[in-house]
């Protein structure tokens, strides 16, 4: 890490006590995420908790770890989380448009063996084209999750669409995009 982003990492608001981060990986384990996010997790004193998936082949050493939490239980971690990271998930997305929350998406990518096939990046490229998504910040390349973090934190405005019109605007595209994977299969 640079000097100059090593300085704004010590002044940025990630460093105060009073955060916390919630990171999901679903049912399936994301060790790509778990594992960049545990090393931020080091290097941070905001509280950062993990729901990691049923089968995960790294553990976090510097984070609060479940391999799976009842839909209650995390529901609670989304509502007290400053900030919500996941997988790219419509799930993840519209409970973190429930709670006012800010989200950094991840997309599971095949050439690593997390998915078998590009949906997650397709859904993510798809949102990454809506206009008005503030507080979803989709983030393709895992290097820039920490500076993504900071500036998710940084804006910490949360995930609310302003009317009904860009709600319906919403649910038409991911019903869309639902209805076009139907088509694949």
């Amino acid at each position: 890490m640079g000097i100059f982003v090593a300085e704004i990492w010590k002044k940025s608001k990630i460093r105060r006590e009073d955060l916390m981060i919630f990171i999901t990986a679903g049912h399936r384990e994301f060790d790509r995420l778990t594992e960049r996010a545990d090393i931020i997790a080091g290097q941070t004193d905001t509280k950062v908790v993990m729901q990691i998936g049923k089968e995960p082949g790294y553990f976090p050493k510097n984070a609060d770890h479940f391999n799976f939490l009842s839909r209650k239980e995390s529901d609670d971690y989304f509502e007290e989380a400053s900030l919500i990271i996941s997988h790219c998930s419509i799930g993840a997305l519209l409970r973190a448009q429930k709670h006012c929350k800010s989200i950094i998406m991840v997309p599971r990518d095949p050439i690593y063996k997390e998915v078998i096939d590009d949906h997650q990046i397709g859904f993510a490229k798809m949102l990454s084209a809506q206009k008005n998504n503030q507080g979803v910040y989709l983030l393709f390349d895992i290097d820039k999750l920490k500076d993504t973090i900071s500036q998710a934190l940084q804006n910490d405005k949360g995930f609310y669409l302003q009317s009904f019109g860009e709600r319906d605007r919403l649910v038409n595209t991911l019903r869309s995009f639902v209805l076009g994977l139907e088509k694949h299969t």
